[in-house]
């Protein structure tokens, strides 16, 4: 059963085309949740896999209504509509796999992170090899490695993922980075259990403002480093094009789509616009409005308007439902870094981290589809066996 968790994800690397594109993994992913009804029977009956399902549910039947009452293109809501039955089953098959065993869940998460390396050997795709294939091995192999050599309390093999931290925010893999600094960060606070008081509240608060800080203190470095010149080629170049018009750098320079997605959901935000929304004035208008070159946005978009977050880009389609699902999603991961469940499997608490802050990193700032269509549904799976096995 180890071998088949960790070469399940790796199908995801071969790509077929229906209803868009699909991976190798994800019928194969439709099977196994078709065989295995009895377990969805069973793991229906606890209440936080049925509150999961029942959100996603209630999201896709609000995909469904926005796309009914937009006129959605066939092509395009059918997509839509897949993806989150993609991850609704992803989601089940994976838990049915994981069962509450954290070794097939680390299989599984292996798997998913050598996936994209499997991609490029396979397609050679066009696009940074560090960020989207090779940087996610580096840190989690790192965590994986210091899992390996270090005893329960000792904190010199964190040195490891910190270092594939700085690796990352030289090649200008900035999310990358904060994501493997936060997750080093709050491994070296499980494993020393700093700030870890009988106050809860106090508790929540004092590790809410270092992680705060900690945050704050990778953006500062990262923009003396691109200022000085001291990243690569292209990350310097990234960074003077994201540079505000007074030439200052935060989190959401980096993030424009924001700036598109936020207008339109207050506009309509219970019934979503649809699947795959286009609308090429709304966008070149935005873009103009932003300092951005209008064509530019066009070309890079399609038309279709920008939504880099799983969060902002379900409200945008689907509705509030869209928006009550991932929030939901946010705040069970939330209760785990905050009620430190990970205590409970301090050995496997820095890769745990790691798909933690990945998971909350994708809710805010990454588009919903693809890869992620299956690997978001493994995340959900990893956090709802977290939450369950702090219950036995």
């Amino acid at each position: 059963m180890l071998l088949f968790c960790f070469l399940l994800p790796l199908l995801g690397a071969v790509r077929i085309t229906l209803l868009g594109e699909l991976s190798l993994a994800e019928p194969v992913i439709i099977l196994y949740a078709l065989f295995s009804f009895s377990k969805f029977v069973r793991f229906y009956q606890i209440p936080l896999v049925r509150r999961v399902i029942v959100l996603g549910f209630f999201w896709l039947v609000s995909l469904i209504l926005s796309d009914l009452y937009r006129n959605t293109p066939s092509e395009d809501y059918l997509r839509g509509w897949s993806k989150i039955g993609i991850l609704l089953l992803s989601y089940f098959s994976c838990l049915s796999l994981i069962g509450y065993d954290l070794r097939r869940a680390g299989a599984l998460f292996a798997g998913n992170i050598l996936m994209p390396l499997l991609n490029y050997i396979l397609y050679a795709p066009d696009y940074p090899f560090y960020k989207f294939v090779f940087g996610f091995v580096v840190s989690a192999g790192a965590f994986g490695l210091a899992m390996a050599l270090k005893g329960e309390r000792r904190t010199i093999f964190l040195i490891l993922p910190f270092a594939a931290g700085v690796i990352a925010l030289m090649y200008d893999c900035r999310s990358l980075a904060g994501i493997t600094f936060c997750a080093v960060f709050y491994y070296f606070i499980l494993t020393n259990k700093l700030f870890i008081t009988e106050n809860i509240l106090r508790t929540r608060f004092i590790i809410i403002l270092m992680l705060g800080l900690f945050s704050f203190g990778v953006i500062a470095t990262y923009s003396i480093l691109a200022s000085r010149g001291l990243l690569y080629n292209d990350g310097i170049g990234k960074y003077e094009s994201q540079l505000n018009e007074k030439g200052e750098f935060s989190i959401l320079t980096g993030r424009s789509e924001l700036y598109f997605t936020l207008p339109k959901i207050i506009k309509s935000p219970i019934l979503g616009l649809g699947s795959w929304p286009k609308d090429l004035f709304y966008v070149a208008e935005r873009a103009e409005v932003l300092g951005l070159n209008p064509q530019e946005v066009i070309n890079g978009t399609g038309g279709l308007i920008p939504a880099h977050s799983h969060l902002f880009g379900s409200w945008l389609e689907a509705g509030f439902m869209g928006a009550v699902f991932w929030l939901y999603v946010l705040y069970l991961v939330l209760c785990i870094l905050m009620d430190f469940m990970l205590i409970k499997f301090i050995r496997w608490s820095g890769l745990l981290s790691l798909v933690l802050y990945i998971l909350v990193w994708d809710i805010l700032f990454s588009p919903f589809g693809g890869e992620r269509r299956f690997s978001n549904g493994l995340y959900l799976a990893i956090v709802t066996i977290i939450i369950l096995l702090n219950k036995k």
